[in-house]
C-alpha cells in the first residue's frame, strides 16, 4: 500500500455515548485504577449530598447523604445563563425523597446518562448538591471541594459547552472520504477528519475552550484524579499520569497546551500544583515560587462574581496547607508573605476584567492581595534568591464564611521596614540611573511607567507629570519589600510597594502599585525605618 500524508488514526464514533465509545472510556478508568500510583485518592471525602442514581434511565433519582465512602462521578462545567433547576431551602427535603432529573438543564442530564452508562449509581453536580441560598452550606461545601474532586471515581467535563442548558452529548461530523492514487497503482480510500484538542499537522492544539477560561474550573480539574473531557470533536482523558483519546493521537504526544502537564512554564499551574501537592515538606522560597506561578495563572480565569476570587481556588489553597506555610491571608501565605506582596499588573499583557457582574467594584477585599482586585492578569518577579526587607509583626483577618480559605470580610496585616517618601521618590525619577535598570512603576489599575533611556516612552520630565497628575502623589510612600541581587547589572535592587492613607480607616494604608529596580544602595541610604498597617 502506498505511503499517505495521512497519520493513522483509531476509529472517532459518531456519538459519544455510543457502546465503543463508552467502552473505550472504561478502559481509560480501568487502566488508570489498576497501574497509576494515584489511582486511590489520599482521603476518601465523601459530599455532603450526592445524587443517588437508579439503575435505568427511567428509574427516579434523589439526594442522598451518605455515611459510607461511595463510588461517584463529579460535573465540571459553566452554569451560563439558563434555568438551573438548584437546590434552595424550600426544595431540598423534598428532593431527599425525589428528584425530578428531567426538568435539570441538559448538560445535568448528559452527566447523569453518562454516569449511569459507567455502571455507577452516584454523581455530584454543585447546582444540586449545594444548598443555593444558604450561604454558610456554600461555605462549607466550597471548603471540602479539595476532597469532592480528589475523591471523584472520574470527573466528567464539558469542557467546549458554554451553557448548561447545551449538553455535551452531540453527533460529531462525519469523517470525510478522500480517494487518492499513485501512478500505477490502485486508487486507495482514506477517511480523515479535523480533531482540534491536541497536536495536528501545521496546526497547534486548540486551547480556547470555555471552561479553561473559568476559575471554578481550573480548580476542579487541578484537584480531579482522573478526568474525562467532552469535546465536539471526540472525548479526551486525562489523569495524573496519562492522556488519552478517541483518535489514539494524544497518547503519542510529548504534552501540548492543552495538557495539564503542558503550557507555557513561566505561567505554570497544573505542574506546580501537582508538585506542592506530592511533596512531604518544601523550602519555603520554593514553595512560594509555585504559589505564585498558581496565582498567575488563576488570574486570568474569569468568574461571574467578584466574591468568588478566593472560594474558587479554596480547594487548592487546602491541598498547599500540608507543606506548612503558614496562615493563609487572602490569597497569600503568613510564611515569606515580603515575596508574595511583590505580585504586580503588567500593562502589556491583555488586560481584562476577572469578574464579569458589572455591579462588582474593581477592589473587592483588602487591597494588599492579588484576589481583590478585577483587573488581571497578575505577575511576580520570581526572585529564587530574593531576601526580605520587612517583617510580617502581626495580621488580622475577618473571615465572610466558615470556609478558612475563603471569602474575607475584612483583613489587616502589620509590616515593619523602611519607607521612602514621595519628594525622594520624584528625585530619584529626575535621575537617569546608569546601566539598564531604571525604575519601574506599575499601578493596580493597570497602568505603568518605566523609566528607562532605553526604550521608546515619553520625555522623563513629561512622565514624571504625567505621574503626579495620575493620582494624588503627595501622600504616596514607597515600603520596602525584598532586596535581589541582579547578575546582569551586578548589583543589589529592592522591590517596593506604593502605599497611600487610607480614606475610610485612620491610621490604616492602602496599597496602589509596585515600583521596581530600585538600587538598594540608594534605598537604603534614603529610607527611614517605619511600621505600617496595610489593608
Amino acid at each position: 500500500m502506498p505511503q499517505t500524508p495521512f497519520r493513522y488514526a483509531e476509529d472517532v464514533h459518531e456519538f459519544a455515548e455510543s457502546e465503543a465509545s463508552m467502552s473505550v472510556m472504561k478502559k481509560w478508568i480501568s487502566d488508570c485504577c489498576t497501574f497509576h500510583q494515584h489511582a486511590s485518592p489520599k482521603r476518601n471525602s465523601n459530599p455532603t449530598r450526592l445524587i443517588k442514581l437508579g439503575r435505568y434511565e427511567d428509574d427516579g433519582a434523589r439526594l442522598y447523604s451518605p455515611k459510607h465512602p461511595v463510588v461517584f462521578t463529579a460535573l465540571s462545567y459553566r452554569w451560563g445563563l439558563g434555568k438551573q433547576s438548584g437546590t434552595t431551602k424550600d426544595n431540598v427535603t423534598k428532593r431527599y425523597q425525589e428528584l425530578n432529573t428531567s426538568d435539570f438543564p441538559k448538560t445535568l442530564q448528559d452527566a447523569i446518562h453518562i454516569t449511569r452508562r459507567l455502571g455507577l449509581e452516584y454523581i455530584w453536580i454543585d447546582r444540586v448538591c449545594i444548598i443555593q441560598d444558604d450561604k454558610e452550606d456554600w461555605a462549607n461545601e466550597a471548603s471540602l471541594m479539595a476532597g469532592i474532586y480528589a475523591s471523584a471515581y472520574v470527573v466528567l467535563s464539558a469542557t467546549a459547552t458554554e451553557d448548561c442548558e447545551n449538553g455535551f452529548l452531540h453527533k460529531r461530523q462525519k469523517p470525510l472520504l478522500i480517494r487518492y492514487a499513485q501512478h500505477g497503482q490502485r486508487s486507495q480510500k482514506v477517511y480523515a477528519r479535523r480533531i482540534e484538542s491536541h497536536l495536528c499537522h501545521r496546526m497547534k492544539p486548540r486551547t480556547d475552550y470555555i471552561l479553561h477560561g473559568r476559575g471554578w474550573c481550573m480548580q476542579e480539574r487541578f484537584l480531579a484524579r482522573r478526568i474525562i473531557h467532552f469535546l465536539p470533536d471526540e472525548i479526551l482523558f486525562e489523569c495524573q499520569a496519562r492522556r488519552e483519546c478517541e483518535c489514539g493521537a494524544a497518547s503519542n504526544e510529548d504534552g501540548d497546551e492543552f495538557s495539564q502537564h503542558g503550557g507555557s512554564p513561566e505561567y505554570g499551574g497544573y505542574s506546580n500544583f501537582a508538585r506542592m501537592q506530592a511533596a512531604k515538606s518544601m523550602e519555603e522560597r520554593e514553595l512560594t515560587i509555585n504559589w505564585a506561578r498558581i496565582v498567575d495563572r488563576y488570574s486570568r480565569m474569569k468568574l461571574t462574581y467578584g466574591k468568588d476570587s478566593l472560594p474558587a481556588l479554596s480547594g487548592i489553597a487546602a491541598c498547599v496547607q500540608h507543606l506548612d506555610p503558614g496562615k493563609y491571608i487572602a490569597g497569600l501565605w503568613e510564611k515569606d508573605i515580603a515575596i508574595q506582596l511583590g505580585w504586580f499588573i503588567y500593562p502589556k499583557d491583555d488586560l481584562t476584567r476577572r469578574w464579569e457582574d458589572p455591579k462588582d467594584i474593581n477592589i473587592l477585599g483588602p487591597t494588599f492581595s492579588w484576589s481583590s482586585h478585577a483587573i488581571s492578569p497578575v505577575r511576580y518577579a520570581y526572585y529564587h534568591t530574593a531576601r526580605s526587607f520587612c517583617a510580617l509583626e502581626s495580621f488580622n483577618i475577618e473571615l465572610a464564611t466558615s470556609n478558612p480559605y475563603g471569602q474575607v470580610r475584612d483583613a489587616t496585616i502589620c509590616l515593619s521596614g523602611w519607607s521612602v517618601s514621595r519628594y525622594d521618590m520624584i528625585t530619584l525619577f529626575r535621575t537617569p540611573v546608569v546601566g539598564f535598570y531604571d525604575p519601574c512603576v506599575y499601578f493596580d489599575f493597570g497602568l505603568q511607567f518605566e523609566f528607562d533611556r532605553h526604550k521608546k516612552s515619553l520625555p522623563r520630565d513629561k512622565m514624571i507629570e504625567e505621574l503626579e497628575n495620575t493620582i494624588g502623589w503627595e501622600s504616596v510612600m514607597c515600603f520596602g519589600l525584598y532586596e535581589y541581587h541582579n547578575p546582569i547589572m551586578n548589583t543589589d535592587q529592592v522591590d517596593a510597594l506604593l502605599v497611600q492613607p487610607s480614606k475610610t480607616e485612620v491610621g490604616k494604608y492602602v496599597r496602589i502599585g509596585v515600583v521596581l529596580n530600585l538600587k538598594k544602595s540608594w534605598f537604603k541610604k534614603t529610607a527611614v525605618a517605619r511600621t505600617i498597617n496595610l489593608v
